[in-house]
């Protein structure tokens, strides 16, 4: 007996037969399509993660108020005004620590892609950590109180996290 001799004979004779037959048919298409859209929404869902860290990390560059508050502490840090009158820059301080607090807890939330967003913003992160948290102007500037460890933690523990990488 051939191949399709053998298939042949295995079909069903009667209605039933080709109900359950159809029947199984149609529960396997269903399947196969639910796991289809399963993996798409996923892909979806990782395709919208990460244009929402693109259009944050491209914040650093296109908010002119950010772009400013940048400018203004990278020209106090060169020239070292910024240790001598912490104070006179805390706003924009605030502004540029909360923006990388953002981004932290957005990695935190799985908001963001983290090594997206660290590929494109490592060195910045670091260097505005740096430049305001280690070298201490942000306590001078009352911005963080004692220890600071309730204050910006969540950048503060991606800046460690990718010192360690």
């Amino acid at each position: 007996m051939g191949f399709f001799e053998c298939l042949i004979s295995m079909l069903p004779n009667h209605a039933d037969g080709w109900v359950a037959l159809w029947t199984f048919t149609l529960t396997l298409a269903t399947l196969l399509l639910a796991w289809m859209v399963y993996w798409q929404v996923g892909k979806l869902r990782e395709e919208g993660k990460q244009a929402r860290t693109v259009a944050a990390c491209e914040r650093y560059d296109l908010d002119p108020q950010l772009f400013l508050a940048i400018q203004k502490l990278e020209a106090a840090v060169r020239a070292k005004r910024i240790k001598k009158n912490p104070v006179k820059y805390r706003s924009d301080m605030i502004f540029v620590l909360n923006y990388l607090e953002q981004l932290a807890m957005g990695c935190n939330c799985d908001v963001y892609d983290e090594g997206l967003l660290k590929t494109f913003m490592r060195e910045p992160f670091e260097g505005h950590v740096e430049s305001l948290i280690d070298s201490g102007a942000a306590k001078k500037a009352k911005i963080i109180s004692g220890d600071g460890t309730n204050t910006f933690q969540a950048m503060l523990t991606l800046h460690k996290k990718w010192q360690t990488e």
